[in-house]
């Protein structure tokens, strides 16, 4: 049996363009991860509108209120960023779309919070997929699409969550506090709820800002350190008390964190298994998460009382 290897995606698609084309010709590999129905037949691309060009606009139909709207699908060949995002925001108001599919090479955490967060707070149905090409042997290179964020709950005109999904979130998040409230105390005070992350307040944290917590997605997963809700000045200078520390807290974690994000420190899952995973895969994650939660409260249990409060 041949080994399953990674190809370049600039090597199968040397542009965006190009791999707009071949989804456009290939839309089944998108309407099969996605809740509505995808019109074959409807498929735009490099739709403009003014100075936007939106990759693609396709007309879906929701399978519960059988009513026809328009989604933007907007491409990149690398990792997330503020511009793409920006960009399907935008498309998303200018062209007046019930929701959107961003596809990237990519996907670091805190763009698939901001997506999951705009299923969870909005009325919009927002997926964010990665994509990567392989091959086994030498064989031709074949696109592989895993669906990291999608919608919880269903669209406006009686949107009703869904319940099979919602579930699987409980679940997963009481096996999860189950496994880590046995040793650290502070996350027993926690509900298994349908949000994607969650997590305690470091004891006598300053100001009370800044919390561990878990975080999931369909196909992702990952622990951290959460500045919680606060002016942008008061997140920004937590973030920096914490990054002067970076040093020792990263020597005592035992790895290196990501810092990229304003409001988040964090350390993602490289398995990238989240709860729509099979039960065996979700398990081997949560010992995984559980472990480097051990490691994270070790490394900051002592650090983070230290900073000094932020002076409003």
């Amino acid at each position: 049996m041949g080994k399953i290897e990674k190809c370049d995606l600039r090597e199968v698609w040397p542009l965006e363009l190009d791999f707009s084309r071949w989804l456009a010709n290939h839309i089944q590999a998108l309407d099969e991860q996605v809740r509505w129905n995808i019109d074959p037949t409807s498929i735009r691309q490099e739709v403009t509108k003014g100075k936007l060009r939106v990759d693609l606009l396709v007309d879906v139909v929701d399978p519960e209120t059988n009513k026809s709207s328009e989604v933007v699908i907007e491409n990149q060949l690398d990792a997330t960023n503020d511009g793409h995002l920006a960009g399907v925001m935008t498309y998303l108001s200018a062209f007046k779309a019930s929701g959107f599919v961003w596809i990237a090479s990519d996907v670091t955490q805190e763009y698939a919070e901001t997506v999951q967060w705009l299923n969870d707070k909005s009325e919009i149905d927002a997926y964010l997929f990665r994509l990567e090409a392989i091959r086994i042997g030498n064989s031709r290179p074949a696109p592989l699409l895993t669906r990291i964020v999608g919608p919880l709950k269903f669209p406006s005109g009686g949107r009703s969550g869904d319940p099979v999904r919602s579930q699987k979130i409980r679940d997963w998040w009481e096996r999860v506090l189950n496994k880590i409230g046995k040793t650290h105390v502070e996350w027993n005070s926690l509900r298994p709820s349908a949000q994607s992350y969650n997590g305690p307040t470091i004891p006598k944290a300053p100001g009370e800002a800044i919390a561990w917590y878990v975080n999931a997605t369909d196909h992702y997963s990952s622990i951290g350190l959460w500045i919680k809700s606060g002016p942008p000045e008061e997140v920004a200078y937590y973030h920096s008390q914490l990054n002067y520390m970076r040093k020792e807290i990263e020597s005592v974690f035992g790895d290196d964190l990501l810092w990229t994000s304003k409001r988040f420190v964090y350390w993602a899952n490289p398995r990238q298994i989240g709860y729509a995973d099979s039960p065996s895969e979700q398990e081997e994650a949560i010992e995984v998460l559980v472990e480097a939660m051990d490691r994270l409260v070790t490394a900051t249990k002592d650090i983070v009382p230290t900073i000094t409060p932020f002076q409003r």
